[in-house]
């Protein structure tokens, strides 16, 4: 199973290869740049799922965001999985750190992942158990 942790500048290249996944294409110094501006940032957090050989299977990232209709919550801003560990637990694993580990930083009343297509959504919902709705997928009611 892959070692999860905090995502640093020098995983830009490995980042930005897997963004690239979900439509995204970028290149290695626009993404060490927007990792210098955000892993700093207290509302920010960004995990990867690291193989034995040093590379990135899959990587979230984590926003704490205060809203005028909801207040405080926790939403995934960008959830990836390498294609070829797609299936293995990598999402599941992803998904849970960041509503174990940082949801406790805030008092979040939901944890959310942002509306994506219909297919996408249809998938996650499925393999995670999560509840789904047009609007978002709620992770954790706190």
């Amino acid at each position: 199973m892959a070692a999860l942790r905090t995502a640093r500048v020098d995983d830009a290249m490995e980042i930005a290869r897997l963004a690239g996944e979900l439509g995204y294409p970028l290149g290695v110094a626009a993404m060490e740049d927007r990792l210098r501006a955000i892993l700093p940032l207290p509302q920010h957090h960004v995990t990867v799922a690291q193989d034995g050989n040093g590379g990135l299977l899959g990587w979230i990232a984590i926003e704490r965001r205060l809203t005028l209709e909801s207040g405080e919550r926790i939403e995934i801003v960008g959830l990836v999985v390498d294609a070829a560990a797609r299936g293995t637990g990598i999402g599941r694993a992803l998904v849970a750190d960041g509503e174990h580990g940082h949801t406790r930083r805030a008092s979040s009343r939901s944890a959310c992942v942002p509306t994506w297509r219909a297919s996408v959504r249809t998938r996650f919902t499925k393999i995670s158990g999560m509840r789904g709705s047009r609007r978002s997928t709620y992770i954790a009611r706190y």
